[in-house]
């Protein structure tokens, strides 16, 4: 068995969704829940990632209009996550909560608790506005007997509320509860996959940073970390191709314009192992003896060489893990 993952990208990607102008009063509405993927996890490890809600608001004809908008949910936390049926039909429950991202002390609930995830602005006349809540899923610890399932929960009910006002200092705060309008979404999901086996947890970008002419011609070193997680007493090997640019057996770094600079990939920090894809010759072997998340550091080198023109210069290496 193998799992796949990316190294070494450089990239920027822009998803933009555009929705049209809302005539309305006073109004808020949400443009998009929260997809909340944990992706392949254990449950002995801290399993958490990152997921937003999206709104826009617009303010009545006549003056600038001060907006405070709440964000809260349909049922109370922990929320759930539910299995397919196994071959007797037993369903079982993954746990996890939100929280505000940039105060994990406030924790995702309905109106009811009193304590809502708050956002106040200012609006001017007929005019609109767009935010997102950011939010910060987890799971709570204490679930390590959950099966081994694919885990769900396809209608995460999410509402907002808000209260307006022409003048600042009278502006209702929504956060107690009270509001003058509120709009609800049953879009948000949810979903995780326990594993029994190995996986890749995690790969982190082997960034170079942005170097000069002189540093090209002396050299650079930099590392990434790669993550994993076996079952106690696994024996497994972890290898790195050569990379999409690679010219034989020598990785590149290349530009959109076709410049490349030569690198290598090591298992340690003497650059004299180096890291390669030939099981038994060059890959990474490991056993993990207890069943905890293991770390491992990629080391890399671009080595003494003439320097391109500047430019951004990337690759993508495949990690396959083997067991």
């Amino acid at each position: 068995m193998s799992v796949m993952a990316h190294i070494l990208r450089v990239a920027a990607l822009c998803a933009c969704l555009i929705f049209p102008a809302k005539a309305m009063a006073a109004s808020c509405w949400i443009t998009h829940g929260a997809s909340i993927a944990f992706g392949t996890i254990a449950t002995d490890s801290i399993n958490q990632t990152q997921a937003s809600v999206g709104y826009s608001c617009q303010a009545d004809y006549g003056a600038t209009q001060y907006f405070a908008v709440c964000l809260s949910s349909l049922e109370e936390p922990p929320f759930i996550m539910t299995s397919n049926g196994d071959e007797f039909g037993r369903t079982y429950s993954l746990q996890f909560n939100l929280y505000n991202a940039s105060d994990t002390a406030q924790m995702l609930a309905t109106t009811a608790s009193g304590n809502l995830i708050q956002q106040t602005f200012a609006i001017g006349s007929n005019q609109q506005t767009s935010s997102t809540f950011n939010l910060l899923a987890r799971m709570p610890t204490g679930q390590n007997s959950v099966p081994a399932y694919s885990y769900f929960n396809y209608s995460l009910g999410i509402k907002i509320t808000w209260n307006t006002s022409t003048q600042e200092n009278t502006l209702t705060p929504c956060q107690g509860g009270m509001s003058s309008g509120s709009a609800i979404d049953d879009s948000s999901n949810a979903n995780a996959t326990i594993s029994t086996g190995c996986f890749i947890e995690s790969v982190s970008t082997l960034d170079f940073g942005t170097v000069s002419a002189e540093s090209i011609r002396s050299g650079i070193h930099s590392t990434a970390t790669l993550r994993t997680h076996c079952p106690p007493g696994t024996q497994f090997s972890i290898g790195l191709d050569n990379g999409t640019h690679a010219s034989g057996s020598t990785r590149q770094l290349c530009s959109a314009s076709g410049d490349c600079l030569a690198y290598s990939l090591w298992q340690d920090s003497a650059a004299t192992q180096p890291w390669g894809n030939s099981r038994g010759e060059n890959t990474l072997e490991a056993t993990n003896s207890n069943g905890n998340v293991q770390d491992y550091t990629i080391f890399g080198v671009v080595p003494a060489q003439s320097p391109p023109a500047a430019d951004t210069y990337s690759d993508d290496v495949i990690v396959t893990l083997s067991y």
